[in-house]
């Protein structure tokens, strides 16, 4: 059985290189219930690599371990993070639910190797690999159940984080929202 989380896991697994996506599982095995067969439903999967430029794929909240992960690496990667999860009671008694979700498309960027227009290009190439997903989203979003509930709204904001090995690229916000999911 799949939860909210895998399936976000999942739904944006497709796009970085697939090796990058099972480095995801770098314990090799867990005592954990469902590991495994989350692990292999993610081997599985149909369509990978489709942006195989983005070679890295990053997903929590956990500011430690994002940071130990994006300190060993030096291009573009995927990074989903998550926010709050609410629910809401209509005049018709119908219940919604909602989560917040975010994809970053960055790279680490060390002032000593790039000049300004460096920047510039690399941070474009971010921009279009973000949106060759926001697209895809939308061009699925009829086909696929669970991409049926993405709010109309999103934000595409700069990302700049010094903390992340001085990563800059893009990240698209937007929620997820349906009847009573959680």
């Amino acid at each position: 059985m799949k939860t909210i989380m895998q399936d976000v896991f999942t739904l944006f697994a497709k796009y970085p290189e697939k090796s990058g996506v099972l480095d995801t599982f770098n314990k090799g095995e867990s005592t954990i219930p469902g590991y495994e067969a989350f692990k292999t439903s993610i081997q599985n999967l149909e369509e990978h690599s489709m942006i195989p430029d983005i070679k890295h794929y990053i997903f929590g909240v956990n500011e430690d371990i994002i940071k130990k992960y994006i300190s060993d690496i030096d291009s573009y990667y995927l990074f989903i993070d998550y926010g709050d999860i609410n629910s809401n009671v209509d005049g018709m008694n119908r219940r919604t639910s909602g989560i917040y979700l975010a994809a970053t498309v960055a790279l680490p960027f060390k002032p000593k190797d790039y000049d300004m227009a460096d920047q510039v290009i690399l941070t474009d190439i971010a921009l279009q690999y973000l949106l060759q997903i926001k697209e895809d989203l939308i061009t699925k979003q009829k086909k696929h159940p669970w991409l049926k509930n993405l709010s109309d709204n999103h934000d595409i904001s700069p990302f700049v984080a010094r903390e992340l090995n001085g990563s800059v690229g893009w990240t698209l916000t937007f929620r997820k929202e349906g009847t009573d999911f959680v």
